[in-house]
Order: C-alpha cells, then structure tokens, then sequence
C-alpha cells in the first residue's frame, strides 16, 4: 500500500501533465483558478512531508519526546493540511462539477474529480485524530501542573509586607506641619519687634486740611491758553497767507 506522500507524488504527477496540456486552452477559464491552486498546494504539502520526515530521521530517539524540529515540522504539514481541507477542496470540488456538466470537457472533468478525492483521502490520513491530540492536550496540562511556577530560575523579588511601606500622606502632612510652625513663629517674632519700637513724630508732619486739599482743575468748559507761536522759517511765510 503505497504511502501519504508517494499517492500524493502520483497524483501530482497527473495534475502537472494535465497543466501542461490544457494551459493555454484553459487558462481564462473559471475552474482552472482552482485546478492552478490545488496543484501549487499539493507540490507545497510534499516539500513539508519530506522536511518532516528528515527532521524525525536525524533527531535524537534519545529522548521520548519530539524534538523542537520535529514539532516545527509537524506544525507545518498540519497547517498546510487545514488549509487544503478548508479553503481548496470544497471550491474546486465545485469548480470541477461545473466541468462535467459540459458536455465537451466532461472527461477532463471527471478526471479532476477523481485526483481530488485521491487527494482527500490522503489528507485524511495525515490529520490526526481528535482523540489522540485530546490526549496530547491532557499531558501538557499535567505537565505544566507538575512544574513550579519559577522553573526557569528567574530573580522575582523580595515580598515586602505593607507595614513597611511609609504612608505618603502622613509624611506630606508631617512635613507641611513643621514648615507652617516656622512661618508662625517668623511672624510672632516680627509683631514684637514692631510693638517695641516708640511711635516718632517728624517735623512738619502736622499740615492744615485746607493745604492739603487738590487743586481745581480747569474743567472741559474752560477757556483754553493759546500757545505762542514761535518764529517761522522762509517756507511758513509764503504758506502763511494761505492759513
């Protein structure tokens, strides 16, 4: 029985000769986009298959679990799969339906149709099984539950209680407190000073109301001064008769 990848070869094989036949009479047609994309998918997932198979070849057996290699590899090919089995398969499959209904291509039609279930059923044999990867996923859970939480070593710190931590307002208030107790006893100092000095009388400080009193303005009514007119030059005399 041959294997995942040698079925996956063969029928590569027929899909390029049938690009090679068909691409300038088909080119410009609707299903060729997929044909063209189910051929470059499957040529992708074989290069995969190949990467995967070298990686489990030259990895270390060892140990009993996949190296990082392996499971890179691994990841790929499941990708790829996903891919083909969700967003390929279904379109050219219709695409390829289309084909048969033409009475004139129906052969072609019907050949495509039977690579592409030769192609499914090899993706299903690559998929695995929705049993073993829950069980994969149990054992990664009890894995991480086994390990502690700092397994790799890292500096967390020291655990410093709350009491230890000063409060900030108090402190702030501490301090607004000694500040405001200094200004007060500036002041106190400050009224004593003043109060031991002797009030002086200077001479002359004793003035009559009436000497104090503003001067009248002459209001907006008043006559107003006329200003002397000073002595002009040569050119004010000959404009003068003009004013």
């Amino acid at each position: 029985m041959p294997t995942p990848k040698e079925s996956l070869i063969s029928t590569h094989q027929l899909l390029h000769l049938t690009h090679h036949r068909n691409k300038n009479q088909h080119r410009l047609s609707k299903w060729y986009k997929w044909f063209s994309i189910l051929r470059r998918q499957i040529s992708k997932l074989i290069t995969e298959l190949e990467n995967l198979e070298t990686a489990e070849t030259y990895s270390s057996k060892k140990y009993l679990e996949e190296s990082k290699y392996v499971k890179a590899a691994r990841e790929r090919v499941e990708v790829r799969v996903a891919f083909l089995r969700e967003r390929v398969i279904g379109d050219a499959y219709l695409a390829f339906s289309n084909l048969v209904a033409d009475n004139q291509y129906s052969v072609l039609g019907l050949a495509l149709l039977g690579s592409l279930a030769r192609v499914q059923s090899v993706l299903g044999k690559l998929v695995r099984s929705e049993k073993d990867l829950n069980i994969e996923i149990v054992e990664e859970a009890k894995r991480g539950e086994s390990q502690p939480s700092n397994a790799r070593g890292d500096d967390l710190g020291e655990p410093v209680m709350r009491e230890q931590i000063p409060d900030f307002e108090d402190s702030w208030r501490d301090v607004e407190g000694e500040d405001g107790e200094d200004e007060v006893v500036e002041k106190e100092e400050g009224e004593e000073e003043e109060e031991e000095q002797p009030a002086v009388e200077r001479p002359g400080s004793k003035i009559d109301n009436h000497k104090r009193a503003p001067k009248a303005v002459a209001g907006s009514n008043g006559p107003r001064k006329k200003r002397k007119k000073g002595k002009g030059d040569a050119f004010d005399d000959l404009f003068s008769s003009l004013i």
